[in-house]
Formats: C-alpha cells, sequence, structure tokens
C-alpha cells in the first residue's frame, strides 16, 4: 500500500486510508511494509479521531506490540519508535487484549524500554522526533505519572524541554496545567516561559482560569525576578492573595513550606501596587508571638522582608510597633528565632527607641538570659546604630543592665567566647552613659 503524504487528504480520504491501512496491519505484515503504516496512522492520530481509534485498536489486540518486536530485531529506529510510542499512549501498562505473533515478546521489550529508556543517540533521536510529531504534550507530561510508561515518558519531556526551541513544542496550556511536573523533570523550566510570546500567552491562559492556589508556583516563576509581567496576571495574583482570610494565612505561616507566602513575599519586592491588609497583619502578629512563646523555627529574614513590604506603609509600623510590644518586650525561649527572622526590621532603633526603657529594663534582660551569640549581637549593633535609646532611657534601667551583664561575664568561663566578648562590649557602651 502506498502511504499518502496526511497534508494533502481530505476527511473522507482519511477515514478511508485509515480503515484500509488498520485492515492491513492486523495481517502478518512484512516489518518493512508495517512499519510505514504504523507511523502514517501515528502522524494522524492529533488530527484524526479515525486515526487515534485505529491507534488504539490496534494497541488493544496486540498488533502494536507484535510489529514492535519486529522492527525490534529488524532495529529499523524509526518504525520501532511509532509502534512503542502508538502503544504507550494508549496502553501504558503494556496490557493487551491478545497476543498475536510476537506480542508477547514485544511486551517484554515493551516493559524493558520503558523502564529503561535507550541512551543510544540514534534510538532516543528516533523516540523523541515521533514523540514531537505525534503526541500531544500534555498526553506526554501525563505520562510520566503512570507507573510503567513513566521513566520513558519522563525521559522524552527531557528531552523535548531541553532548550528554548525544542520546549516550544509545550502548548501554553500544558505549561499551565501541568507546571509542577514540568519545572521538576527539566534542569531549565525556566525556558518554557522565557521567550515573550510565549510568556504572554502562558499569562493569558492563568488569567482566563482565575486564580488558583494550584498555579501559585507558575505566577512565582512567572514574577519572581522578572522584569516585567503583565498588569492582569498582577492583579489576578493581588485579588487572590487579598481574598485571604486571617486563618488562611495563620495556616500557611504555620506550615513547613508555603507557596503561598514565596509569591507575596515575590511580590512585595516588586513594584507592583501590592498592599496586604488587616487580614494579613493580624495573622502575622498572631504566628510571631507564639513564635516567641515557644522555640519554634520561623521564615527566614530575607522572606519576611519580602512579606512586611506587602503591607503599606502605616500598616508596617504599626505591626512592627505590635510585634515590638507583644513578643519581644514579653520574650520566650523563641526570642533568638525571632530576632534572626525579623531583627533586620528593628536594627535602625528607630521604632525601640520610642519605649528606650523598656528595650533595656525588658528586651535586654530577656536576651542576655537567652544566652544567643546572634542575638546579642544583634542587640549590641542597635543600641550602636541608636544612641537616643541610651541617652532618653532612666538610669536606673541602664544601671541594672550593666549589673545583669557583669554577672553573666561572671560565669565567662561556660560562655563561648564571642558572646562573651559581645556581652562586654554591650557592658562597656552602658557604662559611657552611667
Amino acid at each position: 500500500m502506498r502511504v499518502i503524504a496526511a497534508a494533502v487528504l481530505q476527511e473522507d480520504q482519511v477515514n478511508t486510508f485509515v480503515a484500509a491501512a488498520i485492515e492491513r496491519l492486523r495481517l502478518d505484515l512484512d516489518p518493512k511494509e508495517a512499519g510505514p503504516l504504523v507511523r502514517a496512522l501515528m502522524d494522524l492520530r492529533q488530527s484524526a479521531q479515525a486515526a487515534a481509534s485505529g491507534v488504539a485498536l490496534l494497541a488493544a489486540e496486540g498488533h502494536l506490540l507484535d510489529i514492535l518486536e519486529q522492527q525490534s530485531q529488524a532495529t529499523r529506529f524509526v518504525d520501532k519508535a511509532a509502534a512503542l510510542l502508538g502503544h504507550m499512549v494508549t496502553r501504558p501498562s503494556g496490557d493487551a487484549d491478545a497476543f498475536p505473533g510476537q506480542a508477547s515478546q514485544g511486551r517484554d521489550t515493551y516493559l524493558r524500554l520503558t523502564s529503561t529508556p535507550p541512551e543510544e543517540e540514534k534510538e532516543l533521536s528516533s523516540l523523541t522526533h515521533r514523540a514531537r510529531r505525534s503526541l500531544g504534550s500534555k498526553e506526554l507530561v501525563v505520562l510520566t505519572k503512570d507507573a510503567v510508561a513513566g521513566p520513558l515518558a519522563s525521559r522524552l519531556v527531557q528531552e523535548l524541554g531541553s532548550t528554548p526551541e525544542s520546549s516550544a513544542w509545550f502548548t501554553p496550556l500544558t505549561v499551565v496545567e501541568e507546571w509542577t511536573t514540568l519545572d521538576d523533570l527539566l534542569n531549565d523550566s525556566a525556558s518554557l516561559i522565557a521567550q515573550g510570546d510565549r510568556r504572554s500567552q502562558v499569562q493569558g491562559v492563568l488569567v482566563d482560569r482565575g486564580f488558583t492556589e494550584a498555579d501559585v508556583p507558575l505566577y512565582r516563576a512567572l514574577i519572581e525576578g522578572a522584569e516585567r509581567y503583565s498588569d492582569a496576571l498582577a492583579e489576578l495574583v493581588i485579588d487572590g492573595l487579598s481574598a485571604l482570610t486571617a486563618d488562611g494565612w495563620a495556616d500557611e505561616l504555620s506550615a513547613d513550606e508555603s507557596d503561598i507566602l514565596d509569591l507575596a513575599a515575590g511580590l512585595g519586592r516588586t513594584e507592583a501596587p501590592f498592599e496586604l491588609g488587616t487580614p494579613f497583619a493580624d495573622a502575622v502578629l498572631g504566628h510571631l508571638t507564639t513564635i516567641a512563646a515557644g522555640d519554634v523555627e520561623t521564615w527566614d529574614a530575607d522572606t519576611w522582608d519580602g512579606l512586611l513590604l506587602a503591607l503599606g506603609s502605616p500598616e508596617r509600623e504599626t505591626l512592627l510597633r505590635n510585634l515590638r510590644d507583644e513578643a519581644l518586650f514579653p520574650g520566650g525561649p523563641g526570642l533568638p528565632s525571632l530576632i534572626r527572622a525579623l531583627g533586620p526590621q528593628f536594627s535602625d532603633g528607630l521604632l525601640l527607641s520610642e519605649k528606650s526603657d523598656e528595650v533595656l529594663r525588658r528586651l535586654g534582660k530577656n536576651l542576655l538570659e537567652s544566652a544567643d551569640d546572634d542575638a546579642v549581637s544583634w542587640f549590641v549593633s542597635v543600641i550602636r546604630s541608636a544612641p537616643n535609646i541610651l541617652s532618653s532611657a532612666p538610669r536606673g534601667s541602664i544601671k541594672d543592665l550593666v549589673g545583669r551583664c557583669e554577672a553573666a561575664l561572671a560565669g565567662s568561663e561556660v560562655l563561648p567566647e564571642s558572646l562573651a566578648a559581645k556581652i562586654q562590649e554591650l557592658r562597656d557602651l552602658l557604662e559611657q552613659q552611667r
């Protein structure tokens, strides 16, 4: 049978051709005749339902496994790839309803190739080329999650996503719907959204879908570090984050990992007109107060810097004042963790100098008792950068903290050398104001 180029076939001609090809392939054909017919059906399956149904029928009846084995023995890589992928896309587990000819051996070959994808350049190239021509990007990515077909499908996705040029095969909708999988598989998933037109198309799909938490990792990839992104995408993300309740933010803050928080922090560092409101501020205060009261780690200082930038300036100052009064001054086992995370927000001393007495009498005392090198070092740097804290503090509070420094230094043989040096430095600063 002469194989006719699909581009010149009308629908009725396609159906006629497909029916004839299937009829021939259900016979015990010579591999040289069977190979081109399978390739032709695979070429047509994306555009012709008859061809897609035909490939599924041949897989179910075991003919593609039979042909796979024949082509493997003949080392015809192009035709072997067509039979292998035809079966994989319809029967990924490698099963069949019947096993004609050499189909049983073909199943063994199928299982071997899917579990251990070929690395020989010619064979891998044939499979990649055939996948690009015959499979949809979404169906190939979905196959990466299959217990049997997964290893081979994953290898092909990696090959197809290895360069910006080849990664254009993945449709914008596939990029959106399967971003997490693609990001896990590809060394440079950013290439999928790097090009201007592609980036715009992906953003358009996201905007049409509306805000969903499932898409948050992709929002981050598009926004963080980007020179520009669409106003529509920024508006979508801002509206989505602004709709979170205080309880919702509290859940994110207490999680071990949170794409939502990373997104908010990333957006906070941009020039987007982005201000989270009272629900976020209330959740942050509750979370950080809990952190100070218990020895629990929190998010790093860089993340907190971005999150607090997501508040308007008045709201941020109010939150920091509340944090000062309700977490820093009362203290607790988690105070050093809190200082590591939020200390930079107070380093200029402006908010602390408003209550210089309590800074010395309560915060200084708590930090000395914590015996935490980082926390004490931060406190010394604050006192140095804001001398008005000491100049406006009651002499009695200064004297009290000097005494506590001396008591700590009296047991300096059990203190780390660097901590003892910082306490001595603090004592000297205090003595200058006595």
